[in-house]
């Protein structure tokens, strides 16, 4: 733990985080929250499971056709390195050289772990990642991916129910690239367990300050579905909802959250992030505060 976030650990008692990420990634989150001085709630509304290598395969045989012009292999998430790196060490035939880019911070640094592989093609690629931002925008600011036509790009990503963002893939092809998607897992929207609802009940019921944290928009609206169910929750008026990106706390906005702030969500530095919110006050007056809604 940094010396700052020592300092953190009296600002964060008091106050509650439900954490709704996926439950494996939802666990190492609360554990660093946790060490911080919160209490959470591990309350995963999304499921991640990586597809079978034969259905992998079956969704990629554009990629498979043109490996010989790829010239840039882009990461959607730190779960697209983690179950795409398998399918693209079996694959023959890259060029000796490209880019591996990560969206953001948090996949850069999954690529720099799984790419030491001493005799693979992936070890004399390079890796790229925006200097700031961590969404599509900022990496297709990255001059590297301003001229791109003729070149080949694979976009190594999840499926999702709700089809997801296209602005990368469309954004790219217009800058006359030929895009190719690597569908290596897929994102569900679940319902929590009876376990997980009756300590979310039981939070809200105590009055006690309270904050929800969600990286998409997929889901926030995950969340407030499995919230629906509780009687008289209202959490959107009475809670503080943390979100990843300004295009979450709108749509957030748009489902009637009044109290709602962009924070960083990589571990190291979430819990220093809720800890500034509040102020010299601390984190156990949240209730009463409004944060910025962005």
């Amino acid at each position: 733990m940094s010396r700052y976030l020592k300092d953190c650990v009296a600002k964060l008692k008091g106050l509650t985080v439900v954490v709704t990420r996926p439950r494996i990634q939802g666990e190492i989150t609360a554990q660093s929250l946790e060490a911080a001085g919160a209490k959470t709630i591990t309350y995963p509304v999304l499921d991640i499971q990586p597809l079978p290598a034969d259905e992998i395969e079956r969704r990629s045989t554009d990629s498979t056709a043109n490996l010989a012009n790829t010239t840039a292999i882009i990461f959607i998430s730190a779960n697209a390195v983690a179950y795409g790196m398998p399918t693209l060490q079996r694959w023959r035939g890259f060029p000796a050289s490209g880019t591996l880019f990560g969206i953001g911070k948090i996949t850069a640094d999954a690529l720099k772990n799984a790419t030491v592989f001493d005799d693979h093609w992936l070890a004399r690629w390079q890796t790229g990642a925006p200097s700031s931002g961590n969404d599509s925008e900022a990496l297709l600011a990255m001059p590297s991916l301003q001229e791109v036509a003729g070149q080949h790009i694979i976009i190594v990503c999840g499926h999702s129910e709700t089809g997801g963002r296209k602005v990368l893939q469309q954004t790219l092809c217009e800058r006359g690239a030929t895009v190719s998607l690597l569908v290596c897992y897929e994102r569900k929207a679940i319902s929590v367990s009876s376990a997980e609802q009756s300590a979310l009940r039981a939070q809200l019921q105590s009055q006690s300050p309270t904050v929800f944290l969600a990286l998409s928009v997929e889901t926030l609206d995950s969340l407030m579905d499995n919230v629906a169910k509780l009687a008289d929750a209202n959490i959107a008026l009475r809670c503080t909802l943390l979100v990843s990106h300004p295009r979450v706390a709108e749509a957030a906005r748009q489902r009637g959250w009044h109290h709602c702030a962009v924070v960083p969500m990589n571990d190291a530095a979430l819990a220093d992030a809720i800890s500034g919110i509040a102020g010299i006050d601390g984190l156990a007056g949240m209730a009463g505060q409004t944060p910025p809604l962005l």
